[in-house]
């Protein structure tokens, strides 16, 4: 369809996006972690395994742009590592006056889930599951194992609505 000089644009692009989108939700998430009372040894086990994972996927986003230069990557690197750091200091900064039952508090908690689980969904069912659905090693595979992987596909959206509801 594009060039490659427009393609790797488009890349770097969407990048852009979702990297200061991750930001903003990795702040939030060290914020949640510097404000909890009850669960902070749970939460942090969770937000390590999970910021390892998105930093694994997002380091390989950056691999495949191919830079010409070093300097944005470790720009891009020290704003990463930084910013969940950042969200838990101010979370500390505000625990004893953080009402978690205020109106404004339930809004913006609202608000910002709601973007970021959305980012998430896109992210997940454009990036990857169409992708992924589209290659050739998947069209010219057995009817078994596309039947495989749709059901675990599906599995998986099953378990994690599951953990939603009742977690």
């Amino acid at each position: 369809f594009f060039s490659e000089g427009v393609f790797a644009f488009i890349c770097l692009f969407i990048f852009l996006i979702f990297f200061f989108v991750k930001l903003e939700c990795s702040v939030v998430i060290g914020l949640a972690l510097g404000v909890e009372r009850e669960h902070f040894q749970e939460l942090l086990i969770a937000l390590t395994f999970h910021q390892l994972c998105e930093g694994a996927a997002m380091s390989a986003a950056l691999r495949e742009i191919k830079f010409s230069k070093m300097k944005p990557v470790l720009w891009f690197v020290l704003l990463y590592i930084t910013s969940t750091p950042l969200g838990t200091a101010i979370g500390i900064a505000v625990h004893d006056s953080y009402n978690e039952n205020a109106r404004g508090t339930l809004i913006i908690t609202g608000v910002l889930e709601a973007f970021s689980g959305g980012i998430l969904i896109y992210d997940g069912l454009v990036n990857l599951l169409a992708v992924h659905f589209r290659l050739a090693a998947f069209s010219e595979a057995s009817f078994k194992f596309k039947l495989a992987q749709y059901l675990a596909v599906w599995s998986g959206a099953g378990v994690m609505a599951y953990i939603g509801r009742y977690a």
